[in-house]
């Protein structure tokens, strides 16, 4: 039986209705990250469009074609957010007319980059799909290597030196939509990846399973061939899906290191302040009780990105530390941030108000704290660079020269990073690789107005980063939400948007070591192992296939000649 047919020759010309299933695609792939009713179970069906697509299609063309306008729409109502930004004022920009030339097609650039992504997954499994059962392990593969790329697209359009360059921007990855089945440990093997793995092995088994027949190009016993090896491969695979998370969720149970339990009180600035005054800080830490509480353990006090309070050391600094340590038995620690030589900097005092480290962040978001090389060009051939200025003045901030690093006081090693770093699971893995036993970001969300759409895919990225690294992650945020997730990646504490609070929680620091941190993204190079397999053997097939051509070609003529 032939497992590797010419698609393009073989198979009927489909419909041209099929190019319905395109904008359906992108639609499907967004459903999971709505809060409408049913959406939880969104990653059912979330890649099925797509895929019949493929299998319908006519050629690599349309394959290609198809797979990037479904992801233009999938990522055009996810990076929906990008409008809350409008208008530019805050950047520097006044001028109404110049902010829309600037946000709309930012916005449908960015998504027509991560598109490619999915552009190229299609055009892969277009060509080098069998149409048979291993298209059940074939297609989750190819998404993840394609989910790992497509940042590098995202970055590459708006490249600048500030810009940080790597598979750090996961937003529309599937696995974040199994962060509340019990599919979510997986997490804690493969990362968000792992989870994407198993969406879309979800996706292609659905296919298979009931549309089978349909899809399989056995020459011989077509059917009955197929629904006897699909049928029990996916079964199989299935109930490993099924019974492993427990399994793993029960080995990673929370397990701290020795020492003391810390308390943790994470501030949220609400939606009242564009700037939060050291006055403000004292008022809330002599009004909330629950600041005070555990006298007995370690407390840890952070503060959200951009606060600037508590960054220089006076009178009036000394008396908010007085406030937040009051009756303090033991240690404590304060994480604050603010702008020093033209970064964005982490600073760690302890409860006296004395700097015990600090360190610059490396992570940028691109048009809020860079000026992309691609912008500063079309400003520059358009007349406007003048319009750059300003942000340069107001908004514009340098990477760190180096990562940031962990740091320790007795059992707690502290892995922080600033905001858009939450989008990484690369840079939180690594601290969690180099010691750290707890996970922070600070963050600030003001340009967005609180757009719970962005609000709560930050949230579910906080979740994958506690999961897949094993640690309490806790993020204070300014007019965002202040929450504590623990490492089976539930949210514990949280703050009410809008409200100015402190949120607390008792937290443990986590030293055991998942499969994900010790060895990274090790699904992925799977991936690229398995495609460069499937495409020798397709590469091999289709010169053995040539090679036979030719030399009935030879033997034809030979005839004729004689």
């Amino acid at each position: 039986m032939n497992l590797y047919m010419d698609d393009d020759k073989k198979q009927k010309k489909p419909s041209g209705a099929i190019w319905l299933l395109v904008p359906i695609a992108g639609i499907a792939l967004e459903l999971g990250f709505e809060n409408i009713p049913l959406s939880g179970f969104a990653f059912l069906i979330s890649g099925v469009p797509l895929l019949a697509f493929l299998y319908a299609c006519k050629n690599k063309i349309h394959a290609f074609l198809g797979g990037w306008l479904a992801g233009f729409v999938f990522f055009a109502l996810n990076f929906r957010w990008f409008l809350t930004v409008y208008p530019l004022d805050w950047a520097g920009i006044k001028n109404n007319y110049e902010a829309m030339a600037v946000i709309i097609p930012g916005w449908l650039l960015s998504a027509a980059a991560l598109a490619l992504g999915i552009a190229l997954f299609s055009l892969l499994f277009k060509i080098l799909k069998t149409n048979t059962w291993h298209d059940v392990l074939l297609a989750p593969f190819f998404w993840i290597l394609c989910e790992y790329i497509r940042p590098y697209f995202f970055e590459g359009l708006w490249w600048s030196p500030d810009g940080l360059f790597g598979p750090h921007w996961t937003n529309g990855s599937l696995g974040l939509l199994l962060l509340d089945t019990p599919l979510k440990n997986i997490a804690k093997i493969g990362g968000v990846y792992g989870l994407s793995f198993c969406a879309f092995f979800i996706n292609i088994t659905a296919i298979f399973l009931f549309a089978g027949k349909r899809i399989a190009v056995y020459e011989q016993r077509r059917v009955s061939t197929h629904d006897q090896y699909s049928r029990i491969f996916a079964l199989l695979l299935m109930g490993l899906f099924i019974f492993s998370p427990f399994t793993v969720g029960k080995f990673y149970k929370n397990q701290s290191a020795q020492g003391q339990e810390w308390y943790v009180s994470a501030l949220q600035v609400g939606n009242q302040k564009a700037l939060y005054s050291v006055n403000d800080l004292s008022k809330l830490a002599t009004t909330d009780v629950a600041l005070h509480e555990y006298p007995d353990l370690p407390h840890l006090i952070v503060l959200p990105e951009g606060i600037k309070v508590l960054v220089f050391k006076g009178p009036e600094e000394d008396k908010v530390f007085n406030d937040l340590f009051a009756e303090r038995k033991a240690d404590g620690l304060l994480i604050t941030g603010g702008n020093k030589m033209g970064r964005t900097v982490t600073i760690y005092k302890n409860t006296a108000g004395e700097n015990l480290s600090e360190q610059a962040k490396l992570m940028l978001m691109p048009g809020g704290e860079y000026v992309p090389s691609a912008l500063q060009y079309v400003m520059d051939s358009i007349g406007k660079r003048d319009s750059l200025d300003g942000f340069a003045r107001i908004r514009k901030t340098s990477k760190a020269e180096k990562p940031e690093e962990i740091f320790t006081s007795g059992t707690l090693s502290i892995g922080t990073l600033s905001c858009s770093g939450i989008l990484s699971s690369n840079l939180y893995r690594r601290l969690a690789n180099q010691g750290a036993t707890l996970l922070v970001n600070q963050a600030s969300y003001g340009l967005f107005k609180q757009d719970a759409f962005i609000l709560g895919q930050v949230t579910a990225m906080s979740r994958i980063q506690a999961l897949a690294n094993n640690r309490y992650f806790v993020q204070s945020a300014a007019r965002g939400k202040s929450f504590v997730v623990d490492p089976s990646g539930d949210i514990i504490a949280e703050g009410s948007l809008g409200n100015e609070q402190f949120v607390h929680a008792v937290v443990r620091p986590m030293t055991k070591n998942t499969l994900f941190v010790s060895y990274g993204n090790w699904i992925v190079f799977v991936a690229l192992a398995i495609l460069l397999i499937r495409a020798t053997a397709f590469a091999i097939v289709r010169v053995r296939l040539s090679m036979q051509k030719r030399a009935d070609k030879k033997k034809e003529a030979q005839l004729l000649n004689t």
